[in-house]
């Protein structure tokens, strides 16, 4: 047999000069070779009906990824339509959309859009495409992050303090210099934009804070203010008043009302503070003896302690004796000055008890249906009561 040398090359065939499927079955039955010219075409044709339906699917999935890449477009593109209709031509950024992709989407169509379709759509919204047009852009972003600070704090005075976004208080910074655009000024001036330089403002914001504190020295007595009883900004404030403060205009001012600068006076506003407290919890009580039961400010029990140990000023022993401080503990003695007071909080408890009998039938007074410090002073009458005079009046509403 002769066989076919490997540089001869090998025409395609066509389907019709292809054997048909008898001839070849009858070649298979009748166990006759093929020739190799045979084999070479037979391949060949099958080759060429493969590329054919490659090229088939290939195309059919590029297709297929065109479209699924028109309707992203298009939602994409609907998606900003949307935002146009309900922000006007306003630039689509991060600090006014709350859809991150759709920002991206449109620095991507600014960059790279080429299609006509696709660029007149977005042009017969208004989309800007020029680079001409994009300073304009961005001045008008910048123009409606600042436009949100005004509508949140009042005011312009963008500062490192007080928004954490530099580049907006750079901005801010040079259209105090180089804005010279009318357009531009008339919008800046509908929110009260601050063209002097920011010293003003800062004296303005120092006159507001010394007027909240005027008004908490008027109505606590004392200039010595605490998170717990103001807001953190006053708070704050004092404390950078009394360490920065170097201004004689302002020292005079802050001296005005009682203001403390060093440490010990402002120990003493603290101490006076405090002692506040305890007045008043004197006028709603009738007393001093502040403890765990009866307060829930745990720092005024703590300080109620100190005062009877380390208090040895004479003026502030003066302050504490006209509100008939108690000097000595509960447990200091066995002699309690303070007998007629323990007698009242007794038959404060016992009055309870005996309205709980009236309404329930009986004294078994649990956590669940009542307050705890009545089941509690139960308890301690079970164990405790020693006293016949309490004893017969606990007997009297049949306590067990």
């Amino acid at each position: 047999m002769a066989r076919m040398s490997a540089a001869t090359p090998l025409e395609p065939v066509s389907s019709t000069d292809m054997p048909s499927t008898n001839n070849v079955d009858r070649c298979k039955r009748s166990n006759s070779e093929l020739s190799v010219d045979y084999l070479a075409m037979l391949a060949s044709t099958v080759i060429a009906e493969w590329d054919s339906n490659g090229q088939h699917d290939h195309r059919r999935k590029m297709l297929e990824l065109s479209e699924s890449r028109e309707d992203q477009w298009l939602e994409k593109y609907n998606q900003l339509k949307e935002f146009y209709q309900k922000h006007g031509r306003a630039p689509v950024t991060y600090s006014n959309c709350t859809d991150k992709s759709l920002v991206d989407w449109v620095k991507t169509q600014r960059q790279r859009c080429k299609v006509e379709s696709r660029i007149k759509l977005l042009k017969s919204i208004g989309f800007v495409f020029s680079a001409s047009d994009g300073p304009e852009d961005q001045w008008l972003e910048k123009y409606n992050e600042l436009r949100e600070f005004y509508q949140k704090h009042g005011h312009t005075q963008v500062t490192l303090s007080n928004y954490s976004d530099m580049s907006l208080t750079r901005w801010v910074q040079k259209q105090r210099r180089c804005c010279k655009m009318e357009k531009r000024r008339k919008m800046l001036d509908l929110i009260e934009f601050i063209w002097s330089s920011p010293g003003k403002f800062k004296e303005d914001q120092w006159l507001e804070k010394f007027n909240q504190l005027k008004i908490f020295y008027n109505a606590h007595g004392h200039t010595g203010v605490k998170r717990s009883n103001a807001d953190n900004s006053l708070a704050e404030w004092v404390y950078n008043q009394r360490k920065r403060c170097k201004t004689e205009k302002r020292r005079k001012m802050l001296k005005s009302i009682g203001f403390a600068f060093s440490t010990s006076e402002g120990q003493e506003d603290q101490w006076l503070e405090t002692y506040n407290h305890l007045r008043l919890f004197y006028k709603k009580h009738g007393h001093t003896q502040v403890t765990f039961s009866n307060c829930s400010d745990e720092s005024l029990v703590d300080w109620v302690r100190r005062q009877r140990r380390f208090c040895r000023i004479e003026k502030r022993k003066k302050m504490l004796d006209s509100i008939e401080f108690i000097w000595s503990s509960q447990r200091s003695t066995r002699v309690w000055p303070t007998s007629n007071l323990w007698e009242d909080q007794w038959l404060e408890k016992f009055n309870q008890l005996k309205e709980f009998y009236n309404v329930h039938g009986h004294t078994r007074v649990r956590r669940s249906n009542a307050d705890d410090s009545l089941a509690k002073w139960v308890c301690r009458q079970r164990r405790c009561c020693n006293t016949e005079n309490r004893r017969k009046m606990l007997k009297s509403i049949e306590f067990v």
